[in-house]
């Protein structure tokens, strides 16, 4: 029990670091948009045209279209997000396979070729599975895992080959 005590500690003191972190990040966001808001003010006030008062143009001109882009560009956020996060996960159990492919870039399919095909390899994989299916996320953008043998994929369309020696 006396162990664990510092442990908990570093993970709070690691949490708050996080915390702090993406404040001053936020922070630095707001700023660069406050500086951007003002220019584009002034700009506008001297009738020049620039990409904030355009794209605002276009929200007014056609707000479901650009509730749409939207909507597309924060779905492909969302997705990319997981696919990182998943990646991540996939560089921590690089001993367990030889291959990952995306099946698609437009959803979360991935197919894992094992070194070693056996249900301990595959439950230690699905762990991060295991996880996200228990989020709400999970509905809208479902996370799919196969693990099919080398020949199976011969004629199978994947997308791309995940490198996880150029993620180090």
């Amino acid at each position: 029990m006396g162990i664990e005590q510092p442990h908990i500690i570093d993970d709070k003191e690691n949490n708050v670091d996080e915390i702090k972190q993406v404040l001053l990040t936020m922070k630095d966001l707001f700023e660069q948009a406050h500086d951007s808001l003002s220019i584009g003010v002034e700009l506008y006030d001297l009738s020049i045209p620039n990409e904030l008062t355009d794209g605002i143009q276009r929200v007014i001109d056609s707000p479901i279209e650009s509730g749409y882009v939207a909507y597309l560009n924060l779905r492909n956020s969302i997705i990319q997000m997981i696919d990182d996060n998943f990646r991540m996960f996939l560089t921590e159990k690089k001993n367990l396979f030889e291959k990952v492919y995306r099946v698609s870039d437009k959803n979360l399919h991935y197919a894992i070729i094992l070194i070693e095909d056996s249900i301990d390899s595959e439950a230690e994989l699905l762990e991060f599975k295991m996880s996200y299916d228990e989020k709400p996320v999970s509905k809208s953008f479902p996370l799919i895992i196969s693990f099919p043998n080398l020949d199976e994929l011969e004629n199978a369309k994947l997308s791309s080959e995940i490198d996880f020696e150029l993620a180090e």
